[in-house]
C-alpha cells in the first residue's frame, strides 16, 4: 500500500510540475480574444495574425487557437529549416502538397511573415524571455525610445505567464512539484503575449 501511495504522489507530482512549469503556452493560445476581430484593425472575414518567432516549437496545435479565423505565422528566426504547414482540407487534406513543402527540411523563404514584426501580418506576437535582466533593458530601452521619437510603441504586453527556466532550475523541482521548494529554487521566465495597439 505504501508503494501504491507512493507511486500515486510522485505521478501527481509529476503533472503538476509540468503544469506549473510549462503550460504557458497553452494558456496563452487559448486566452487569445475569442472573436476574430476583438482588439484588432482587422476587417470581418479577415484573418488575424498570431505571429511567432523563434517560438514555433512549442505552439501545441491549430485545435489551440480560438477560431478558424486565427491563423499562425512564423516570423523570420534563427531557424533555417522547414516550418509546420496549415492542414487544407479544402484541397484535399493530407493528400495535399502545398508549395515550399519539402522533405529535406530546407528552408522556404514563402514560410516567413514577409516585413518582418511591424509589416502589418501580425495583430499578435508570442515569444518567451528567459533573462529578467534583458526583459528589464527592453523596457527601459523601449521607453527611451519611445520619449526620443515621441512616436507611441505599435506593441502592448497582453498577457504574461511564467514558464519555467530549466537551464537554471535544479532538477528534483523541475520534475517533481514540491510545495514551496519549488517556487523558492526554480527560475522562471516569462511567455509572453504582445497586442498591436
Amino acid at each position: 500500500l505504501a508503494i501504491v501511495i507512493f507511486v500515486a504522489a510522485a505521478g501527481v507530482a509529476r503533472v503538476v510540475a509540468l503544469r506549473v512549469a510549462y503550460g504557458a503556452p497553452m494558456r496563452a493560445y487559448a486566452e487569445l480574444p475569442r472573436v476574430a476581430t476583438n482588439g484588432t484593425s482587422r476587417a470581418a472575414g479577415e484573418k488575424v495574425g498570431v505571429c511567432v518567432a523563434g517560438e514555433w516549437h512549442r505552439f501545441p496545435s491549430s485545435f489551440h487557437l480560438p477560431s478558424r479565423a486565427h491563423e499562425l505565422r512564423f516570423l523570420p528566426s534563427g531557424f533555417d529549416g522547414a516550418l509546420p504547414v496549415p492542414f487544407a482540407r479544402a484541397h484535399g487534406g493530407p493528400a495535399h502538397e502545398p508549395p515550399g513543402l519539402n522533405d529535406r527540411n530546407e528552408y522556404d523563404a514563402a514560410s516567413r511573415v514577409q516585413g518582418g514584426v511591424n509589416g502589418g501580418a501580425c495583430d499578435f506576437l508570442v515569444d518567451v524571455s528567459t533573462d529578467p535582466i534583458a526583459r528589464r533593458r527592453e523596457r527601459e530601452e523601449g521607453a527611451e525610445e519611445g520619449a526620443e521619437e515621441g512616436a507611441e510603441d505599435p506593441w502592448e504586453l497582453w498577457r504574461e505567464y511564467a514558464f519555467l527556466d530549466a537551464a537554471k532550475s535544479p532538477a528534483a523541482t523541475r520534475a517533481f512539484y514540491v510545495p514551496y521548494f519549488s517556487a523558492r529554487y526554480n527560475v522562471f521566465g516569462t511567455y509572453r503575449v504582445w497586442r498591436r495597439r
